[in-house]
């Protein structure tokens, strides 16, 4: 059972922190503004509210989210205003800095903004039938917090909302369409301050060694189970999860992805190569691509603290979510592949690694050096500006695309790429001739007219963009 509920409960989390972006809850103040400095209150105000999370919680596992349409249907509110009030009479009170970073995040459903924008996807792309399987069964994309999200492969994860584009394309200027851009907003307004805070405010629990909270049986959503434990080893779990989606969020807003319309003609501007700003760094960009790295190593010292707390804890650990050994407990090998995938991280973002594959399709590997600071450090401007002079036209006929890509240059020899090192990704391909004989491009079959229909746009629009950071980290 306490597997059954340790699912229910991380795919709440996941539905809830990667599906309806973040409640537009402010910081939290810390200071006693309006209230006296008073433990005991702080104290019996945490009591409370963990009763009402506990009420909460039960209700939504036990009715297993019937009647859960939209995301303001899951509130969290009472429980996350009764642990604010808490800190105004306790500042240093650690169960209510874990309870608001925790219900902080579990509150984002009643953001208005973030309803709107579910309701405004949910309803174009139902009424479009962009939510469909594919052959294998696999959902194309769905919108679990009012952004689209697309999933492909393990290597992949999440896609930009581009992976969809090929559908939005078909609507006509006159389609009632959300815009890519209001979403990125709010993950800029709205879920970064949220996670930037829950992170912090876990920070602070994380220097207290004894802290636990304890998962009643309510909350699991069946009063016959025991009570289970969190301690250091789930909190910094949790800090490691919430700055790998910190840092995702990050990458999501550095880049501009608006467009003046999802028609055939919106889109064939957006891709002009050198007169718009799509998918080129934003204002802010490159900060946020600097930031983003910075999350991603603190993911990896987090995920070392569990692991070192795990290995030093002494007190009964039948009661730990997170545990060694037994049949549902971690074992010596498990922890060592997340500490080696940590040191991974740190090696890939201090100096070039060696990734070996069949590059240029030849039956035989290859070793490619890749500089992933370089993506973090020193952004690509532009995404566009990475393959050779081009023009792009997109037509709809009768409902399906028609891509036509042109290239400016007459042959191949004059055929370049002019930054084949994807502004230091790719160190060791310093020349465009270098670059095609590592990637097995030659002039056999060259066109300067290449013609795609809409399925082959899907491929080709990635193509254009450069590389997906996913991917970059699914080569890893």
């Amino acid at each position: 059972m306490k597997k059954q509920f340790l699912e229910k409960l991380f795919v709440l989390l996941l539905i809830l922190t990667v599906g309806l972006t973040v409640s537009s809850c402010s910081d939290d103040d810390d200071s006693s503004s309006g209230s006296s400095y008073d433990p005991t209150k702080a104290e019996s105000l945490v009591d409370e509210a963990r009763a009402e999370l506990e009420t909460q919680l039960y209700g939504l596992i036990t009715s297993e989210l019937s009647g859960v349409d939209r995301p303001s249907d899951i509130d969290f509110s009472k429980s996350y205003a009764l642990y604010s009030e808490a800190l105004t009479y306790d500042p240093e009170n650690k169960d209510a800095k874990f309870g608001v970073s925790f219900t902080s995040i579990l509150n984002i459903t009643q953001d208005a903004d973030v309803n709107e924008a579910f309701d405004a996807w949910n309803n174009y792309m139902a009424s479009r039938n962009v939510l469909n399987s594919g052959s294998d069964g696999e959902v194309l994309a769905f919108l679990p917090l009012g952004f689209p999200v697309h999933f492909s492969d393990a290597n992949v994860g999440i896609a930009t909302p581009l992976a969809i584009s090929a559908h939005l394309m078909t609507a006509s200027t006159t389609d009632s369409i959300p815009q890519l851009e209001d979403a990125q907003e709010i993950l800029e307004d709205v879920v970064l301050p949220v996670l930037t805070s829950a992170i912090s405010r876990l920070d602070e629990v994380d220097d207290d060694a004894s802290f636990k909270f304890m998962i009643t049986p309510k909350m699991q959503g069946d009063e016959n189970e025991d009570s289970v434990e969190i301690d250091l080893t789930e909190i910094y779990a949790m800090e490691a999860v919430l700055n790998m989606l910190k840092s995702s969020v990050l990458m999501t807003v550095a880049y501009d992805i608006s467009m003046d319309g999802y028609d055939s003609t919106g889109v064939s501007n957006a891709l002009t190569q050198s007169t718009t700003s799509f998918m080129a760094l934003r204002t802010n960009g490159k900060t946020y691509m600097s930031a983003a790295k910075t999350a991603l190593l603190s993911a990896a010292d987090k995920m070392d603290a569990a692991i070192a707390f795990l290995e030093a804890e002494q007190d009964d650990q039948s009661n730990d979510i997170i545990k060694i050994g037994g049949d549902d407990g971690v074992s010596e090998s498990e922890m060592e592949k997340v500490t080696d995938a940590t040191q991974e991280i740190r090696d890939a973002f201090s100096s070039p690694i060696e990734v070996k594959n069949d590059f240029n399709g030849d039956g035989s590997t290859q070793t490619l050096k890749i500089n992933l600071a370089a993506i973090f450090d020193n952004p690509i401007e532009n995404f566009k500006e990475l393959l050779p002079e081009y023009s792009l036209k997109i037509e709809t006929e009768n409902g399906y695309l028609s891509t036509t890509i042109t290239w400016t240059a007459t042959d191949f020899s004059s055929w370049t790429i002019p930054n084949p090192t994807f502004n230091g990704l790719f160190p060791e391909l310093t020349t465009d001739e270098k670059f095609k004989e590592f990637f097995g491009i030659d002039g056999d079959g060259w066109k300067q007219e290449v013609q795609a229909d809409q399925a082959a746009l899907l491929s080709i629009i990635p193509d254009i963009l450069g590389f997906s950071f996913f991917s970059i980290f699914g080569l890893l």
